[in-house]
Parts: structure tokens; sequence; C-alpha cells
């Protein structure tokens, strides 16, 4: 089981990023299945050494939430997962960036209450200006309403 392979793996002489990077791909393996995701990147999230959780957000977001052929492209899921986890601190920003986008292409307004979520201003004004440009490519017909004019 996934449990006894993380261990052996915090066992072995390896830096972070290669056990990280280990067990994203023993992860990501059962969570392509819309139906084993949660659990499977839950465990993820549980598993992955502290140091490494900023970086594995984003890769969570981009294999569970993304329209990619290799993601679950589950964002309701992933974003449930997120609201699970409570207020995450600027170090998160990147990946949030990333999941604000991947939820405005189905729903502008879910993408614009992430992207305000972001912790750190500079990184939350980057993120909500990159959901706006993609509502006005998207849904031009509202996007003045969601975002302003430009």
């Amino acid at each position: 089981n996934r449990q006894e392979v993380a261990d052996w793996l915090k066992e072995l002489p390896i830096d972070e990023s290669m056990e990280t990077s280990l067990l994203q791909s023993l992860a990501q393996r059962e969570g392509v299945d819309p139906k084993i995701a949660p659990s499977a990147y839950a465990w993820l999230w549980d598993n992955v050494p502290v140091g490494q959780r900023a970086e594995t957000l984003g890769y969570i977001v981009s294999v569970w939430a993304a329209e990619d052929p290799w993601s679950a492209r589950d964002p309701d899921a992933c974003g449930k997962w997120l609201n699970s986890l409570g207020p995450l601190g600027a170090e998160f920003s990147k990946g949030l960036k990333q999941f604000a986008e991947y939820a405005a292409a189905r729903d502008p307004e879910s993408g614009l209450a992430w992207a305000a979520r972001i912790a750190d201003p500079a990184a939350r004004k980057a993120a909500t200006d990159s959901v706006a440009a993609l509502i006005r490519r998207q849904w031009p017909d509202r996007a003045e309403t969601l975002v302003g004019k430009p």
C-alpha cells in the first residue's frame, strides 16, 4: 500500500525533493481517478515533508483540477479539499493562483473568489488580473459586470 511505500521512502538516504517527487508519482497514479483523487491527494499532503508543501500544493492542483489528460479534472473536489486546509499562507500563493485560474475556466465568480483568498497582496493582484483576463476572453458578455472595464 502507498503508506508502506511512504514510510519506506522516509528511511532512504534521499533528499526531500526526491522523496516528494516519488510520493507525487505514487499519488498521481491513483489520483487520476476522480473517485480516488480525494484520498490520494490528501494522503500526499499528509506525507510530503513540510518544506515541500508549497510546491506540492501546486502539483496537487495541476493534477487534480486541470483539464489535462493526466488530471482527475475535478476542480470542485479539489476546491473542497483546499477549503478543508483552512487559510494558507503567502508561501502557497502560486498553487492558489493556479487553482483560481482552473476554477475560473468553469465558474468565473469562483475563480475571482479564490484569487481574493491569496494571502500575499502582490500575488493576489497577479492572480486577480490573470483571472480577469481569462474572464474577458471566455465570457466577454459578462466581463464588465464581473471584473469591470479593462
